[in-house]
């Protein structure tokens, strides 16, 4: 496992087997010239004295994203920190569905939606929805923009989603999810950059008030999944206050921009203090392993407001909702957002966060940040270079 920032923010090492078929004799995996094949399940089983050969295989044969040879997709290798936590976390088997079979954890979650609400420069009161996965995060966000629970939520078909065509998938698999089946995308002002015409998207949003949509739901972007673009969050946040849009924020990658010290990238963060919604992603690029991700809303400060859009009741709970009782006090995190039993995956994250000290993680994040600036212009000038020796030719 990686003790210094591992580089670029994610990693796939190769070349790796991929699944392949499954046939009576086991899963096979045809990789870079490797054959192996996964045993079968046996009626007697191996017993536990196995154990270290099957480990061995587990690590011989999945992608090694702490090598310093991998780089260049969506995962980062965990900290150690992270990944001894995380250990524990499954040995334990705490459900943040009740507060009494998770104290430590339900503070925890509590702890750290204060702790991303300040670093984001938001009210630190700001409540928030930890979820298994971004994907998750994101559904959570666009559940809330369509009213949640609310009684008096707007007919889902009459309402519109307006969004970059480089938006990330699981928007739209929301919106699909959600019934909202109007779905309009905007091409970005520079294919290059990706980031959203605004202009259009402004032009997008008034003809769907001007079509009876009450709240209209603008996505942004702070962190493209294709190359990394950061829409203009301060000018989406303009026209959705022009207009009376719900603007949900996609920071699954940028959200850790939170922790950057680099004026440039501290940049991007503008506007997002006026988003509705925003889903992070510490799996992206805070070294933590997967599933760890959150929700915040930083305009329902209201708790009778939060609870009547994302809270449901728990009637089969030991404890009441509203009881602040108990170990840890509070109630049961569980009553809100989507999901119900969840992994206490903010340990890993906290564990890490302990050790490191937020000057720990801004030299994590500013470090992988420069290690891609430095890779971006070694590929420039070996290009430069190639052009170079084919002119002389």
């Amino acid at each position: 496992a990686p003790t210094s920032p591992p580089g670029a923010a994610g990693s796939v090492a190769g070349p790796l087997p991929v699944p392949s078929s499954i046939t009576h004799g086991g899963a096979h995996l045809a990789g870079s010239g490797t054959k192996f094949v996964v045993p079968p399940i046996s009626d007697s089983g191996r017993g536990l004295e196995a154990l270290p050969e099957l480990m061995a295989e587990m690590v011989d044969h999945s992608a090694k994203l702490s090598s310093p040879w991998a780089m260049g997709h969506m995962d980062t290798a965990p900290h150690p920190a992270a990944a001894l936590t995380d250990a524990l976390v499954s040995s334990l088997n705490n459900n943040l569905l009740f507060r009494e079979i998770s104290p430590l954890a339900s503070v925890v979650e509590e702890q750290l939606n204060a702790e991303f609400a300040t670093s984001l420069g938001l009210p630190p009161a700001t409540p928030g929805l930890w979820t298994s996965g971004g994907s998750l995060a994101n559904l959570t966000g666009l559940f809330a923009a369509a009213g949640g629970y609310a009684e008096d939520a707007p007919p889902r078909h009459e309402m519109v989603v307006v969004m970059g065509e480089r938006g990330h998938a699981s928007i739209g698999k929301a919106c699909r999810i959600l019934g909202l089946p109007n779905v309009v995308t905007v091409p970005p002002l520079d294919p290059g950059s990706g980031c959203v015409d605004v202009a259009q998207l402004d032009e997008a949003v008034a003809r769907a008030r001007a079509d009876g949509c009450a709240r209209p739901v603008v996505v942004g972007v702070l962190g493209g999944t294709v190359n990394g673009h950061v829409d203009d969050l301060s000018a989406l946040a303009e026209v959705c206050q022009r207009h009376g849009a719900w603007l949900h924020v996609d920071a699954i990658w940028g959200g850790a921009l939170a922790y950057s010290a680099d004026p440039t990238c501290r940049a991007y963060l503008r506007g997002l203090e006026h988003a509705d919604s925003i889903a992070i992603g510490p799996q992206k690029w805070l070294f933590t392993p997967r599933l760890c991700a959150l929700t915040l809303f930083p305009k329902l400060l209201d708790p009778d407001e939060f609870d009547a859009i994302l809270a449901s009741a728990m009637p089969y709970s030991a404890k009441s909702d509203d009881d602040d009782g108990g170990e840890g006090g509070g109630a049961n995190r569980g009553m809100w957002g989507l999901q119900g039993s969840r992994r206490a995956d903010c340990l890993p994250l906290w564990a890490t966060m302990q050790v490191l000290g937020r000057r720990g993680v801004q030299e994590y994040v500013d470090g992988s940040i420069q290690l891609t600036r430095e890779l971006h212009a070694a590929v420039l000038n070996s290009a430069d270079e190639g052009t170079a020796r084919r002119g002389a030719q």
